[in-house]
């Protein structure tokens, strides 16, 4: 039998509610891990969200559709690092997982093991001030850090 994968061994923590596994809506994750590509993706479930990456650790690729929300209503929004408008507003959790599925780049394949991805930065921030040279998480999504000012660019595959 094959060892599992860091993304199969996440889902099944969360699923089966592990000590040290992260928690999120259950009604959501269970619609999530139905999908097929879903399930292929890292799952991160964090303050009522439930985000998808490409990689197994922090930085996270943050470049994927993600729902928000409980068993009643879920939206999804566009990935960070485009503007924060809803994909989709009160969908069942397994509608909301279908949206997410059918808003995925072809790209999205299993998650390289690790940290976040080479990209280039998105092209939409509202973030100005001194930076330190490193990309950062914001609400309006990642941006890329420069010596003076934050600058934007496109979202990369």
């Amino acid at each position: 039998m094959a060892e599992e994968t860091v993304v199969e061994k996440t889902w099944r923590g969360i699923l089966e509610k592990h000590p040290g596994a992260r928690r999120g809506e259950p009604a959501v994750i269970e619609a999530a891990y139905a999908e097929p590509r879903l399930r292929a993706l890292f799952p991160f479930p964090s303050h009522g969200a439930l985000s998808f990456h490409r990689n197994t650790q922090d930085p996270w690729s943050n470049d994927l559709p993600f729902i928000v929300g409980d068993e009643e209503s879920c939206t999804v929004y566009a990935p960070l690092g485009v503007p924060q408008l809803p994909l989709g507003e009160s969908l069942t959790p397994q509608e909301a997982a279908a949206l997410v599925v059918a808003r995925l780049p072809l790209t999205a394949a299993r998650p390289s093991t690790g940290r976040g991805l080479h990209r280039r930065p998105p092209s939409t921030s509202t973030m100005v001030g001194k930076t330190d040279g490193r990309r950062a998480p914001t609400r309006e999504g990642l941006v890329q850090r420069t010596s003076g000012q934050v600058v934007g660019g496109e979202v990369g595959a």
